[in-house]
This record gives C-alpha cells, sequence and structure tokens, in this order.
C-alpha cells in the first residue's frame, strides 16, 4: 500500500490541504498555482472537504465563480454533517448575492 497510488494521493492532499488553508488563513496574500489546486482536486475528488477547501481558498482571493463552483460540487458529495452542509451553502448564498 504504501507504495500505490492512492496512497501518494493521500499524502499529497494531506499535505497540500494544510498548505492551502495556511494560505487561505493567512493575512497576507499568499498564492498557490492553479495546477497545484488542480492536482489537489485529483487527488481526493471525491471529498466534499476538497471541493470545500478549494472554495475556501478562491473565495479568499476573489475569484467569486471558481469559488461558486468548488461549493456547489462540494454539496454533490456525501458531506459529513447537516452543519457542514449548511455552512457550504451559506457560503454559496453570501457569494451569490454579491455576483
Amino acid at each position: 500500500f504504501l507504495h500505490s497510488e492512492q496512497y501518494k494521493n493521500y499524502l499529497f492532499f494531506k499535505n497540500m490541504k494544510n498548505c492551502i488553508q495556511y494560505a487561505t488563513k493567512s493575512e497576507f496574500n499568499l498564492g498557490v498555482p492553479e495546477s497545484i489546486i488542480a492536482q489537489f482536486i485529483r487527488s481526493n475528488p471525491e471529498s466534499y472537504y476538497t471541493y470545500w477547501i478549494a472554495g475556501n481558498y478562491y473565495k479568499k482571493n476573489g475569484d467569486k465563480n471558481k469559488a461558486l463552483a468548488a461549493y456547489t460540487t462540494a454539496l454533490t458529495k456525501e458531506v459529513a454533517t447537516g452543519k457542514e452542509a449548511s455552512q457550504i451553502k451559506e457560503l454559496i448564498t453570501e457569494l451569490s448575492k454579491n455576483n
């Protein structure tokens, strides 16, 4: 398993999740290359959390269309809790009002 593609994807997802969340929460404008975001999504495409993280990054960086697309995709996946689904829906509503 340690040499499998699934494990490599898991490690990439885990490491990039932390980097993207750090860039999202930073008071500085820390950019993440679009190719890294795309690879991050490919590393765990069936998880709502992947799209939620990407959406938060896009929202912080002012890319409302990509944020809306990511949040909308997140809701097509199985969301862990109703509270999290509500939070994602609120983000979609917030961004939709501002478009």
